[in-house]
């Protein structure tokens, strides 16, 4: 099963109700391919916790759309969006892997960068990685100040 790691815990990957839940399952629904610069100041803000991480101001980023399971039930209409740095090989992952089932993991250790990159795993992303135990590449993302310290 694929997972999709993040750095720090965010709203957005919870479920709302009496007792709030955290996600540890979700599925990817979609991947669009969109630049940095379209983005309403209200998605943003959305995207990172009210502006407590900051993001390039463009570029092209895979917008990811996640439908939330929780437990073995699908959440009805709770979906959650990631945004990541585009390349040939993070585009050609996810979407291969549109339909299928990610286990969420939030990993504070996840936050420093790895040392031995391939070419196609080297552009960074906001707070998150993504595996696959079905032998699909691992395609390694940093979390979102170490974008910022990269690219600044």
């Amino acid at each position: 099963m694929a997972t999709i790691k993040f750095s720090k815990m965010y709203p957005k990957l919870t479920v709302p109700g009496p007792s709030t839940a955290r996600i540890s399952k979700a599925i990817l629904l979609q991947v669009l391919k969109v630049d940095m610069r379209t983005f309403t100041k209200h998605f943003l803000a959305y995207d990172t916790n009210n502006n407590q991480y900051k993001l390039p101001d463009r570029g092209i980023f895979l917008l990811l759309i996640f439908q939330k399971v929780l437990g073995t039930k699908l959440t009805g209409a709770e979906l959650f969006t990631t945004i990541r740095p585009a390349t040939p090989g993070k585009d050609y992952y996810y979407e291969s892997c549109v339909g299928k089932t990610f286990d969420v993991v939030v990993d504070k250790s996840f936050s420093k960068k790895p040392e031995n990159k391939t070419p196609d795993t080297q552009a960074s992303s906001p707070a998150s990685t993504v595996t696959s135990s079905s032998e699909a590449p691992i395609m390694e993302q940093e979390d979102q100040d170490s974008i910022l310290d990269s690219i600044q």
